[in-house]
This record gives structure tokens, C-alpha cells and sequence, in this order.
């Protein structure tokens, strides 16, 4: 029997941890032991409802919005990370301390982590087998420098160079507190070199170009998850319509209307009038997660 360990530090889609459903029942199904540290232990449990799941929330640090760094020139996975709680040393130090502490607790025999650099860091400290898992965006390719996200329009740029000479400097500057003088990082790339990668995507879908020795294992959403639904009947497209707020709906509303799309739209923001903009008789309004099996049917 193995201990498992699976952390969700970054994101908020449901794909953090729809991904591992499956695996997950496997897991247990086989007597083995599953833990999650995760940003909300809440949507753990809606995914993964097994009460044999040990769920621990831990909190991520974000930049206030008017300190973060979002020019698209410069834009890599250093400014994601400094963004992210890797501006300041001693705030990353006291954050992975807690890291350090849960997964001490745990005892892993392995740890998945889902776009978590803060437990990939912590577990620098600790040596226990890892997989770093996650679509193409959040494993980027451990490089010196780091690519732009935009890299087919911009270079570097002293500027861009300096964010990654920063994180790496927050990076070292937790370590010495933590008592990592031997150990310190030559650069943010690290956290993204593991025992395993896996990517949860298709090479022709890799948001970079060229990834050298890319594991790529597919996508795996899982059948019978969420909530079932029926598309309305209507001459045109069928569309389905995934909305984190409801900014430009009433272009959506507009252009469904013209088409005659039938529609199955998921969008917790939208107001009453904003719904009375659509056919009623042409759009199923859902609230939660749908079968996308039945989407992609």
C-alpha cells in the first residue's frame, strides 16, 4: 500500500482535478492511500467525493493586481510565478514552512503536483518521489531562459531577464531561511524538473513550439462526471458555451439568435435580464459541471 499525495496550489478550473478522477478511484480501488493539498478543499470533495480521501486545504499568495507584472512583452513563467507568491522571500519562505509541515505529515511514497511550484519547491527540501502533471501552459519547458508566453512575437528583453533574476533571488533567499544553503536555485526552471512530467495534452495543442522530450498522455475528462443535461431543439449549431463571467453576452445573445444555435450555457454571473436576452426555447441555462461526453457527442 502506497501513500499518495496529490496538490492543486494555482488555476481554478475544474480541470486541476478532473483530470485525476479517474486515476484516483483507481488508486483506492487498489488500497492504496490518496491525500490532497489543495487551494479549495471544497471542489476536492465535489470531484472526488470518497470519504477514504484525506482533503487539507492550503492557501496560495497572489500579488495585489496593481503590483503584478502583466506586460505581454515580458510575460513568462517568471512573471506568472512572481505574480504568484515568488516576489517575496520571506512570505514564500513562512508559505512553504506550511508546505513543509503537511507533507511531512503525509509521508508520501509519491507526490502529483498540478501547477503547485510551492510545493515543488518545498519538496526540494524533503527528495520524495515526484510527478509534476498539468496541461502544457502550466509545465512549461525547464529552460534557461524561460520562453515568453508570446514568443513568436516578442525576444528577450533586459527587462524580461531581470523578473527571472528576481524569483531566482526570492527563490534563494527562502532557502537560507529555511536552511537550504547548500542547495540553492540557479534558476526558476527548476521547479518545473521532476522524476516524471506528465503532459495532460496533445503535442499539436503544446502552448510551446518545440518541447524537447515532451510526455505527452493525452487528455483525460471523465465519463459520467457532471451533471446531465439536453441540447434544445433548434435549426442551427449546436454550441456549448462555458463562461466565467458574463462579459460581451449580449454579443453571444445576439449572434445565437441570428444563427439559430441551440445552446447549453454555463455561467454562474448571469443575471435574470441577461438570460431573458436568449430564446428560451433555444438555450438550456446550466449552473455546474455537464457530461462533457454528452458535449462531445
Amino acid at each position: 500500500m502506497a501513500r499518495i499525495l496529490f496538490t492543486w496550489e494555482l488555476g481554478q478550473g475544474l480541470g486541476h482535478l478532473v483530470r485525476y478522477q479517474g486515476l484516483i478511484g483507481k488508486l483506492l480501488d487498489n488500497g492504496h492511500r490518496v491525500s490532497y493539498l489543495a487551494r479549495d478543499a471544497e471542489r476536492v470533495r465535489s470531484v472526488n467525493p470518497q470519504a477514504a480521501i484525506d482533503i487539507n486545504k492550503i492557501q496560495p499568495e497572489f500579488l495585489p493586481k496593481r503590483r503584478r507584472i502583466i506586460q505581454p512583452p515580458i510575460a513568462s513563467p517568471a512573471t506568472l510565478l512572481f505574480n504568484c507568491g515568488f516576489s517575496d522571500a520571506a512570505k514564500l519562505a513562512a508559505r512553504t514552512r506550511i508546505w513543509l509541515d503537511q507533507i511531512r505529515r503525509i509521508k508520501p511514497d509519491l507526490i502529483v503536483a498540478d501547477h503547485s511550484p510551492s510545493a515543488v519547491f518545498a519538496n526540494k527540501f524533503l527528495g520524495y518521489p515526484l510527478i509534476i502533471s498539468g496541461n502544457s501552459f502550466t509545465v512549461p519547458p525547464a529552460e534557461r531562459p524561460f520562453r515568453l508566453f508570446q514568443f513568436w512575437r516578442f525576444n528577450h528583453s533586459e527587462e524580461s531577464l531581470a523578473v527571472e533574476t528576481s524569483v531566482t533571488e526570492v527563490l534563494n533567499g527562502a532557502a537560507r531561511s529555511l536552511g537550504g544553503e547548500d542547495g540553492l536555485i540557479k534558476h526558476p526552471s527548476e521547479l518545473y524538473r521532476a522524476d516524471q512530467v506528465w503532459l495532460t495534452t496533445f503535442e499539436e495543442l503544446d502552448s510551446y513550439d518545440n518541447r524537447p522530450h515532451g510526455n505527452y498522455v493525452g487528455t483525460f475528462y471523465q465519463p459520467g462526471f457532471g451533471d446531465d443535461f439536453s441540447w434544445p431543439v433548434a435549426p442551427g449549431p449546436k454550441v456549448f458555451v462555458y463562461l466565467r463571467n458574463a462579459r460581451g453576452i449580449e454579443n453571444l445573445a445576439v449572434w445565437a439568435r441570428q444563427v439559430g444555435a441551440s445552446l447549453v450555457l454555463v455561467c454562474r454571473d448571469l443575471t435574470a435580464a441577461q438570460r431573458h436576452m436568449f430564446s428560451a426555447a433555444h438555450t438550456n441555462f446550466a449552473f455546474g459541471p455537464v457530461k462533457l461526453d454528452k458535449v462531445a457527442a
